[in-house]
């Protein structure tokens, strides 16, 4: 294998340690398009897992919202005794809606899913940067060889490690 030059000029040769060349650097590449390719999806899967959750928070807020207002009727004076019953069924209705919203929406976890796959896209970012800076500035010889079947598994992401 050759070393990689960046110009014609025989001293910038010796910026590249002698075990790097243009195999690794194409490693590298192809790794980082790897990466990017998985930080993209779980990305998506994050904002996917978002939108799920925002369709069981929203309305929950606003039924609470709502059986809030309607207890604070329910006993004032401004409003007669039929209509303050009325107010009474209707609060205890919405926070039944609001308590089951609520109990779904921890129960399928989409805020727990959300958080895990963005956190995975992060830490691809982070190993994004440390290969682009690796290709530019090659100092670490092994540091692809974790990438070879080493994952960390957090529930059903799995997320590249370079240790470092």
């Amino acid at each position: 294998m050759e070393r990689i030059s960046l110009s014609s000029d025989k001293s910038t040769e010796d910026l590249y340690p002698s075990w790097y060349n243009q195999r690794i650097r194409n490693n590298y590449q192809h790794l980082i398009d790897l990466l990017e390719k998985k930080k993209f999806i779980y990305n998506r899967a994050g904002d996917y897992y978002r939108k799920m959750n925002y369709y069981f928070v929203i309305p929950s807020i606003l039924m609470t919202t709502l059986s809030s207002m309607f207890a604070f009727l329910s006993t004032s004076d401004i409003v007669g005794d039929k209509q303050q019953n009325i107010f009474i069924i209707l609060v205890g209705v919405f926070t039944a809606f609001s308590t089951m919203m609520q109990s779904i929406s921890s129960s399928v976890g989409y805020a727990t899913r959300k958080e895990m796959f963005l956190g995975a896209a992060d830490q691809y970012d982070k190993n994004i940067i440390k290969i682009t800076f690796e290709i530019n500035n090659p100092s670490d010889e092994k540091l692809i060889n974790p990438f070879t079947g080493r994952t960390d598994q957090t529930n059903e992401a799995k997320v590249y490690i370079i240790e470092g």
